[in-house]
């Protein structure tokens, strides 16, 4: 009982692995996946789209990307502005990819995969409708020359807001203390001294010399008389 049931564990498996991968091609259906959605993108802008072919691993099939216009479809080839690749998820699966590089408005409209499978018939996938919307060249100048002032204005603001706070603090601090000047000072001189001075005085009569001054010597007085006859 125990090996029945492992081995229709094992079977199970092994079929749901093949099948995943496209391997085994009675349970693979072939289709064109996709979403129907609706993009909008400014003109001068960029947009991919992608589809996915499930193919069931069959190798001549062919087909990519068209533009519906009116009931026919235009299919899209490279160029500079647009870039087709293929990528491929799984061997039963590949994914459709168209980028377009600075769209314009001559391209809006619906898009859509359309694939020929090897026996002739044709899948469509759901139909991705890109809208390219209409910029003012002036509008967006003046735009981006408000976004530049206000850029500039900001960022003279930010400058100078730590100048003005740098400036305010530079006001507000006392001015430095001016340290005192020293004076070198001459010593001072000595005070003067109030001397006091004895003098001993000697009052007594001068000394009488022995000496007398030279004297003149007299002259002899002469004494006449007079006789009268």
């Amino acid at each position: 009982m125990d090996i029945v049931v492992h081995r229709c564990l094992f079977l199970t498996f092994i079929s749901n692995f093949f099948s995943h991968y496209g391997c085994v091609s009675e349970n693979c259906t072939k289709a064109v996946i996709a979403r129907r959605s609706s993009l909008s993108v400014p003109s001068g802008g960029s947009v991919s789209l992608s589809c996915d072919v499930r193919h069931c691993g069959a190798d001549k099939w062919s087909g990519g990307w068209v533009r519906s216009e009116e009931g026919s479809h235009t299919i899209i080839t490279a160029s500079s502005r647009r870039v087709l690749s293929n990528i491929t998820r799984t061997p039963s699966q590949t994914s459709l990819l168209v980028s377009f590089q600075n769209i314009s408005q001559s391209e809006s409209g619906s898009y859509m995969c359309e694939i020929r499978w090897p026996d002739g018939t044709n899948s469509l996938g759901h139909v991705t409708y890109v809208n390219v919307t209409y910029i003012n060249v002036t509008e967006a100048v003046g735009s981006q020359r408000k976004v530049s002032h206000r850029i500039l204005v900001c960022f003279g603001a930010s400058l100078c807001f730590p100048l003005a706070l740098v400036l305010a603090c530079c006001l507000s601090d006392k001015p430095p203390q001016v340290p005192p000047r020293s004076y070198n000072t001459p010593n001072p001189l000595p005070e003067p001294q109030n001397l006091v001075v004895y003098a001993a005085l000697a009052v007594g009569r001068p000394k009488q010399h022995n000496f007398s001054p030279k004297r003149e010597p007299t002259q002899p007085t002469v004494y006449s008389s007079l006789q009268f006859s």
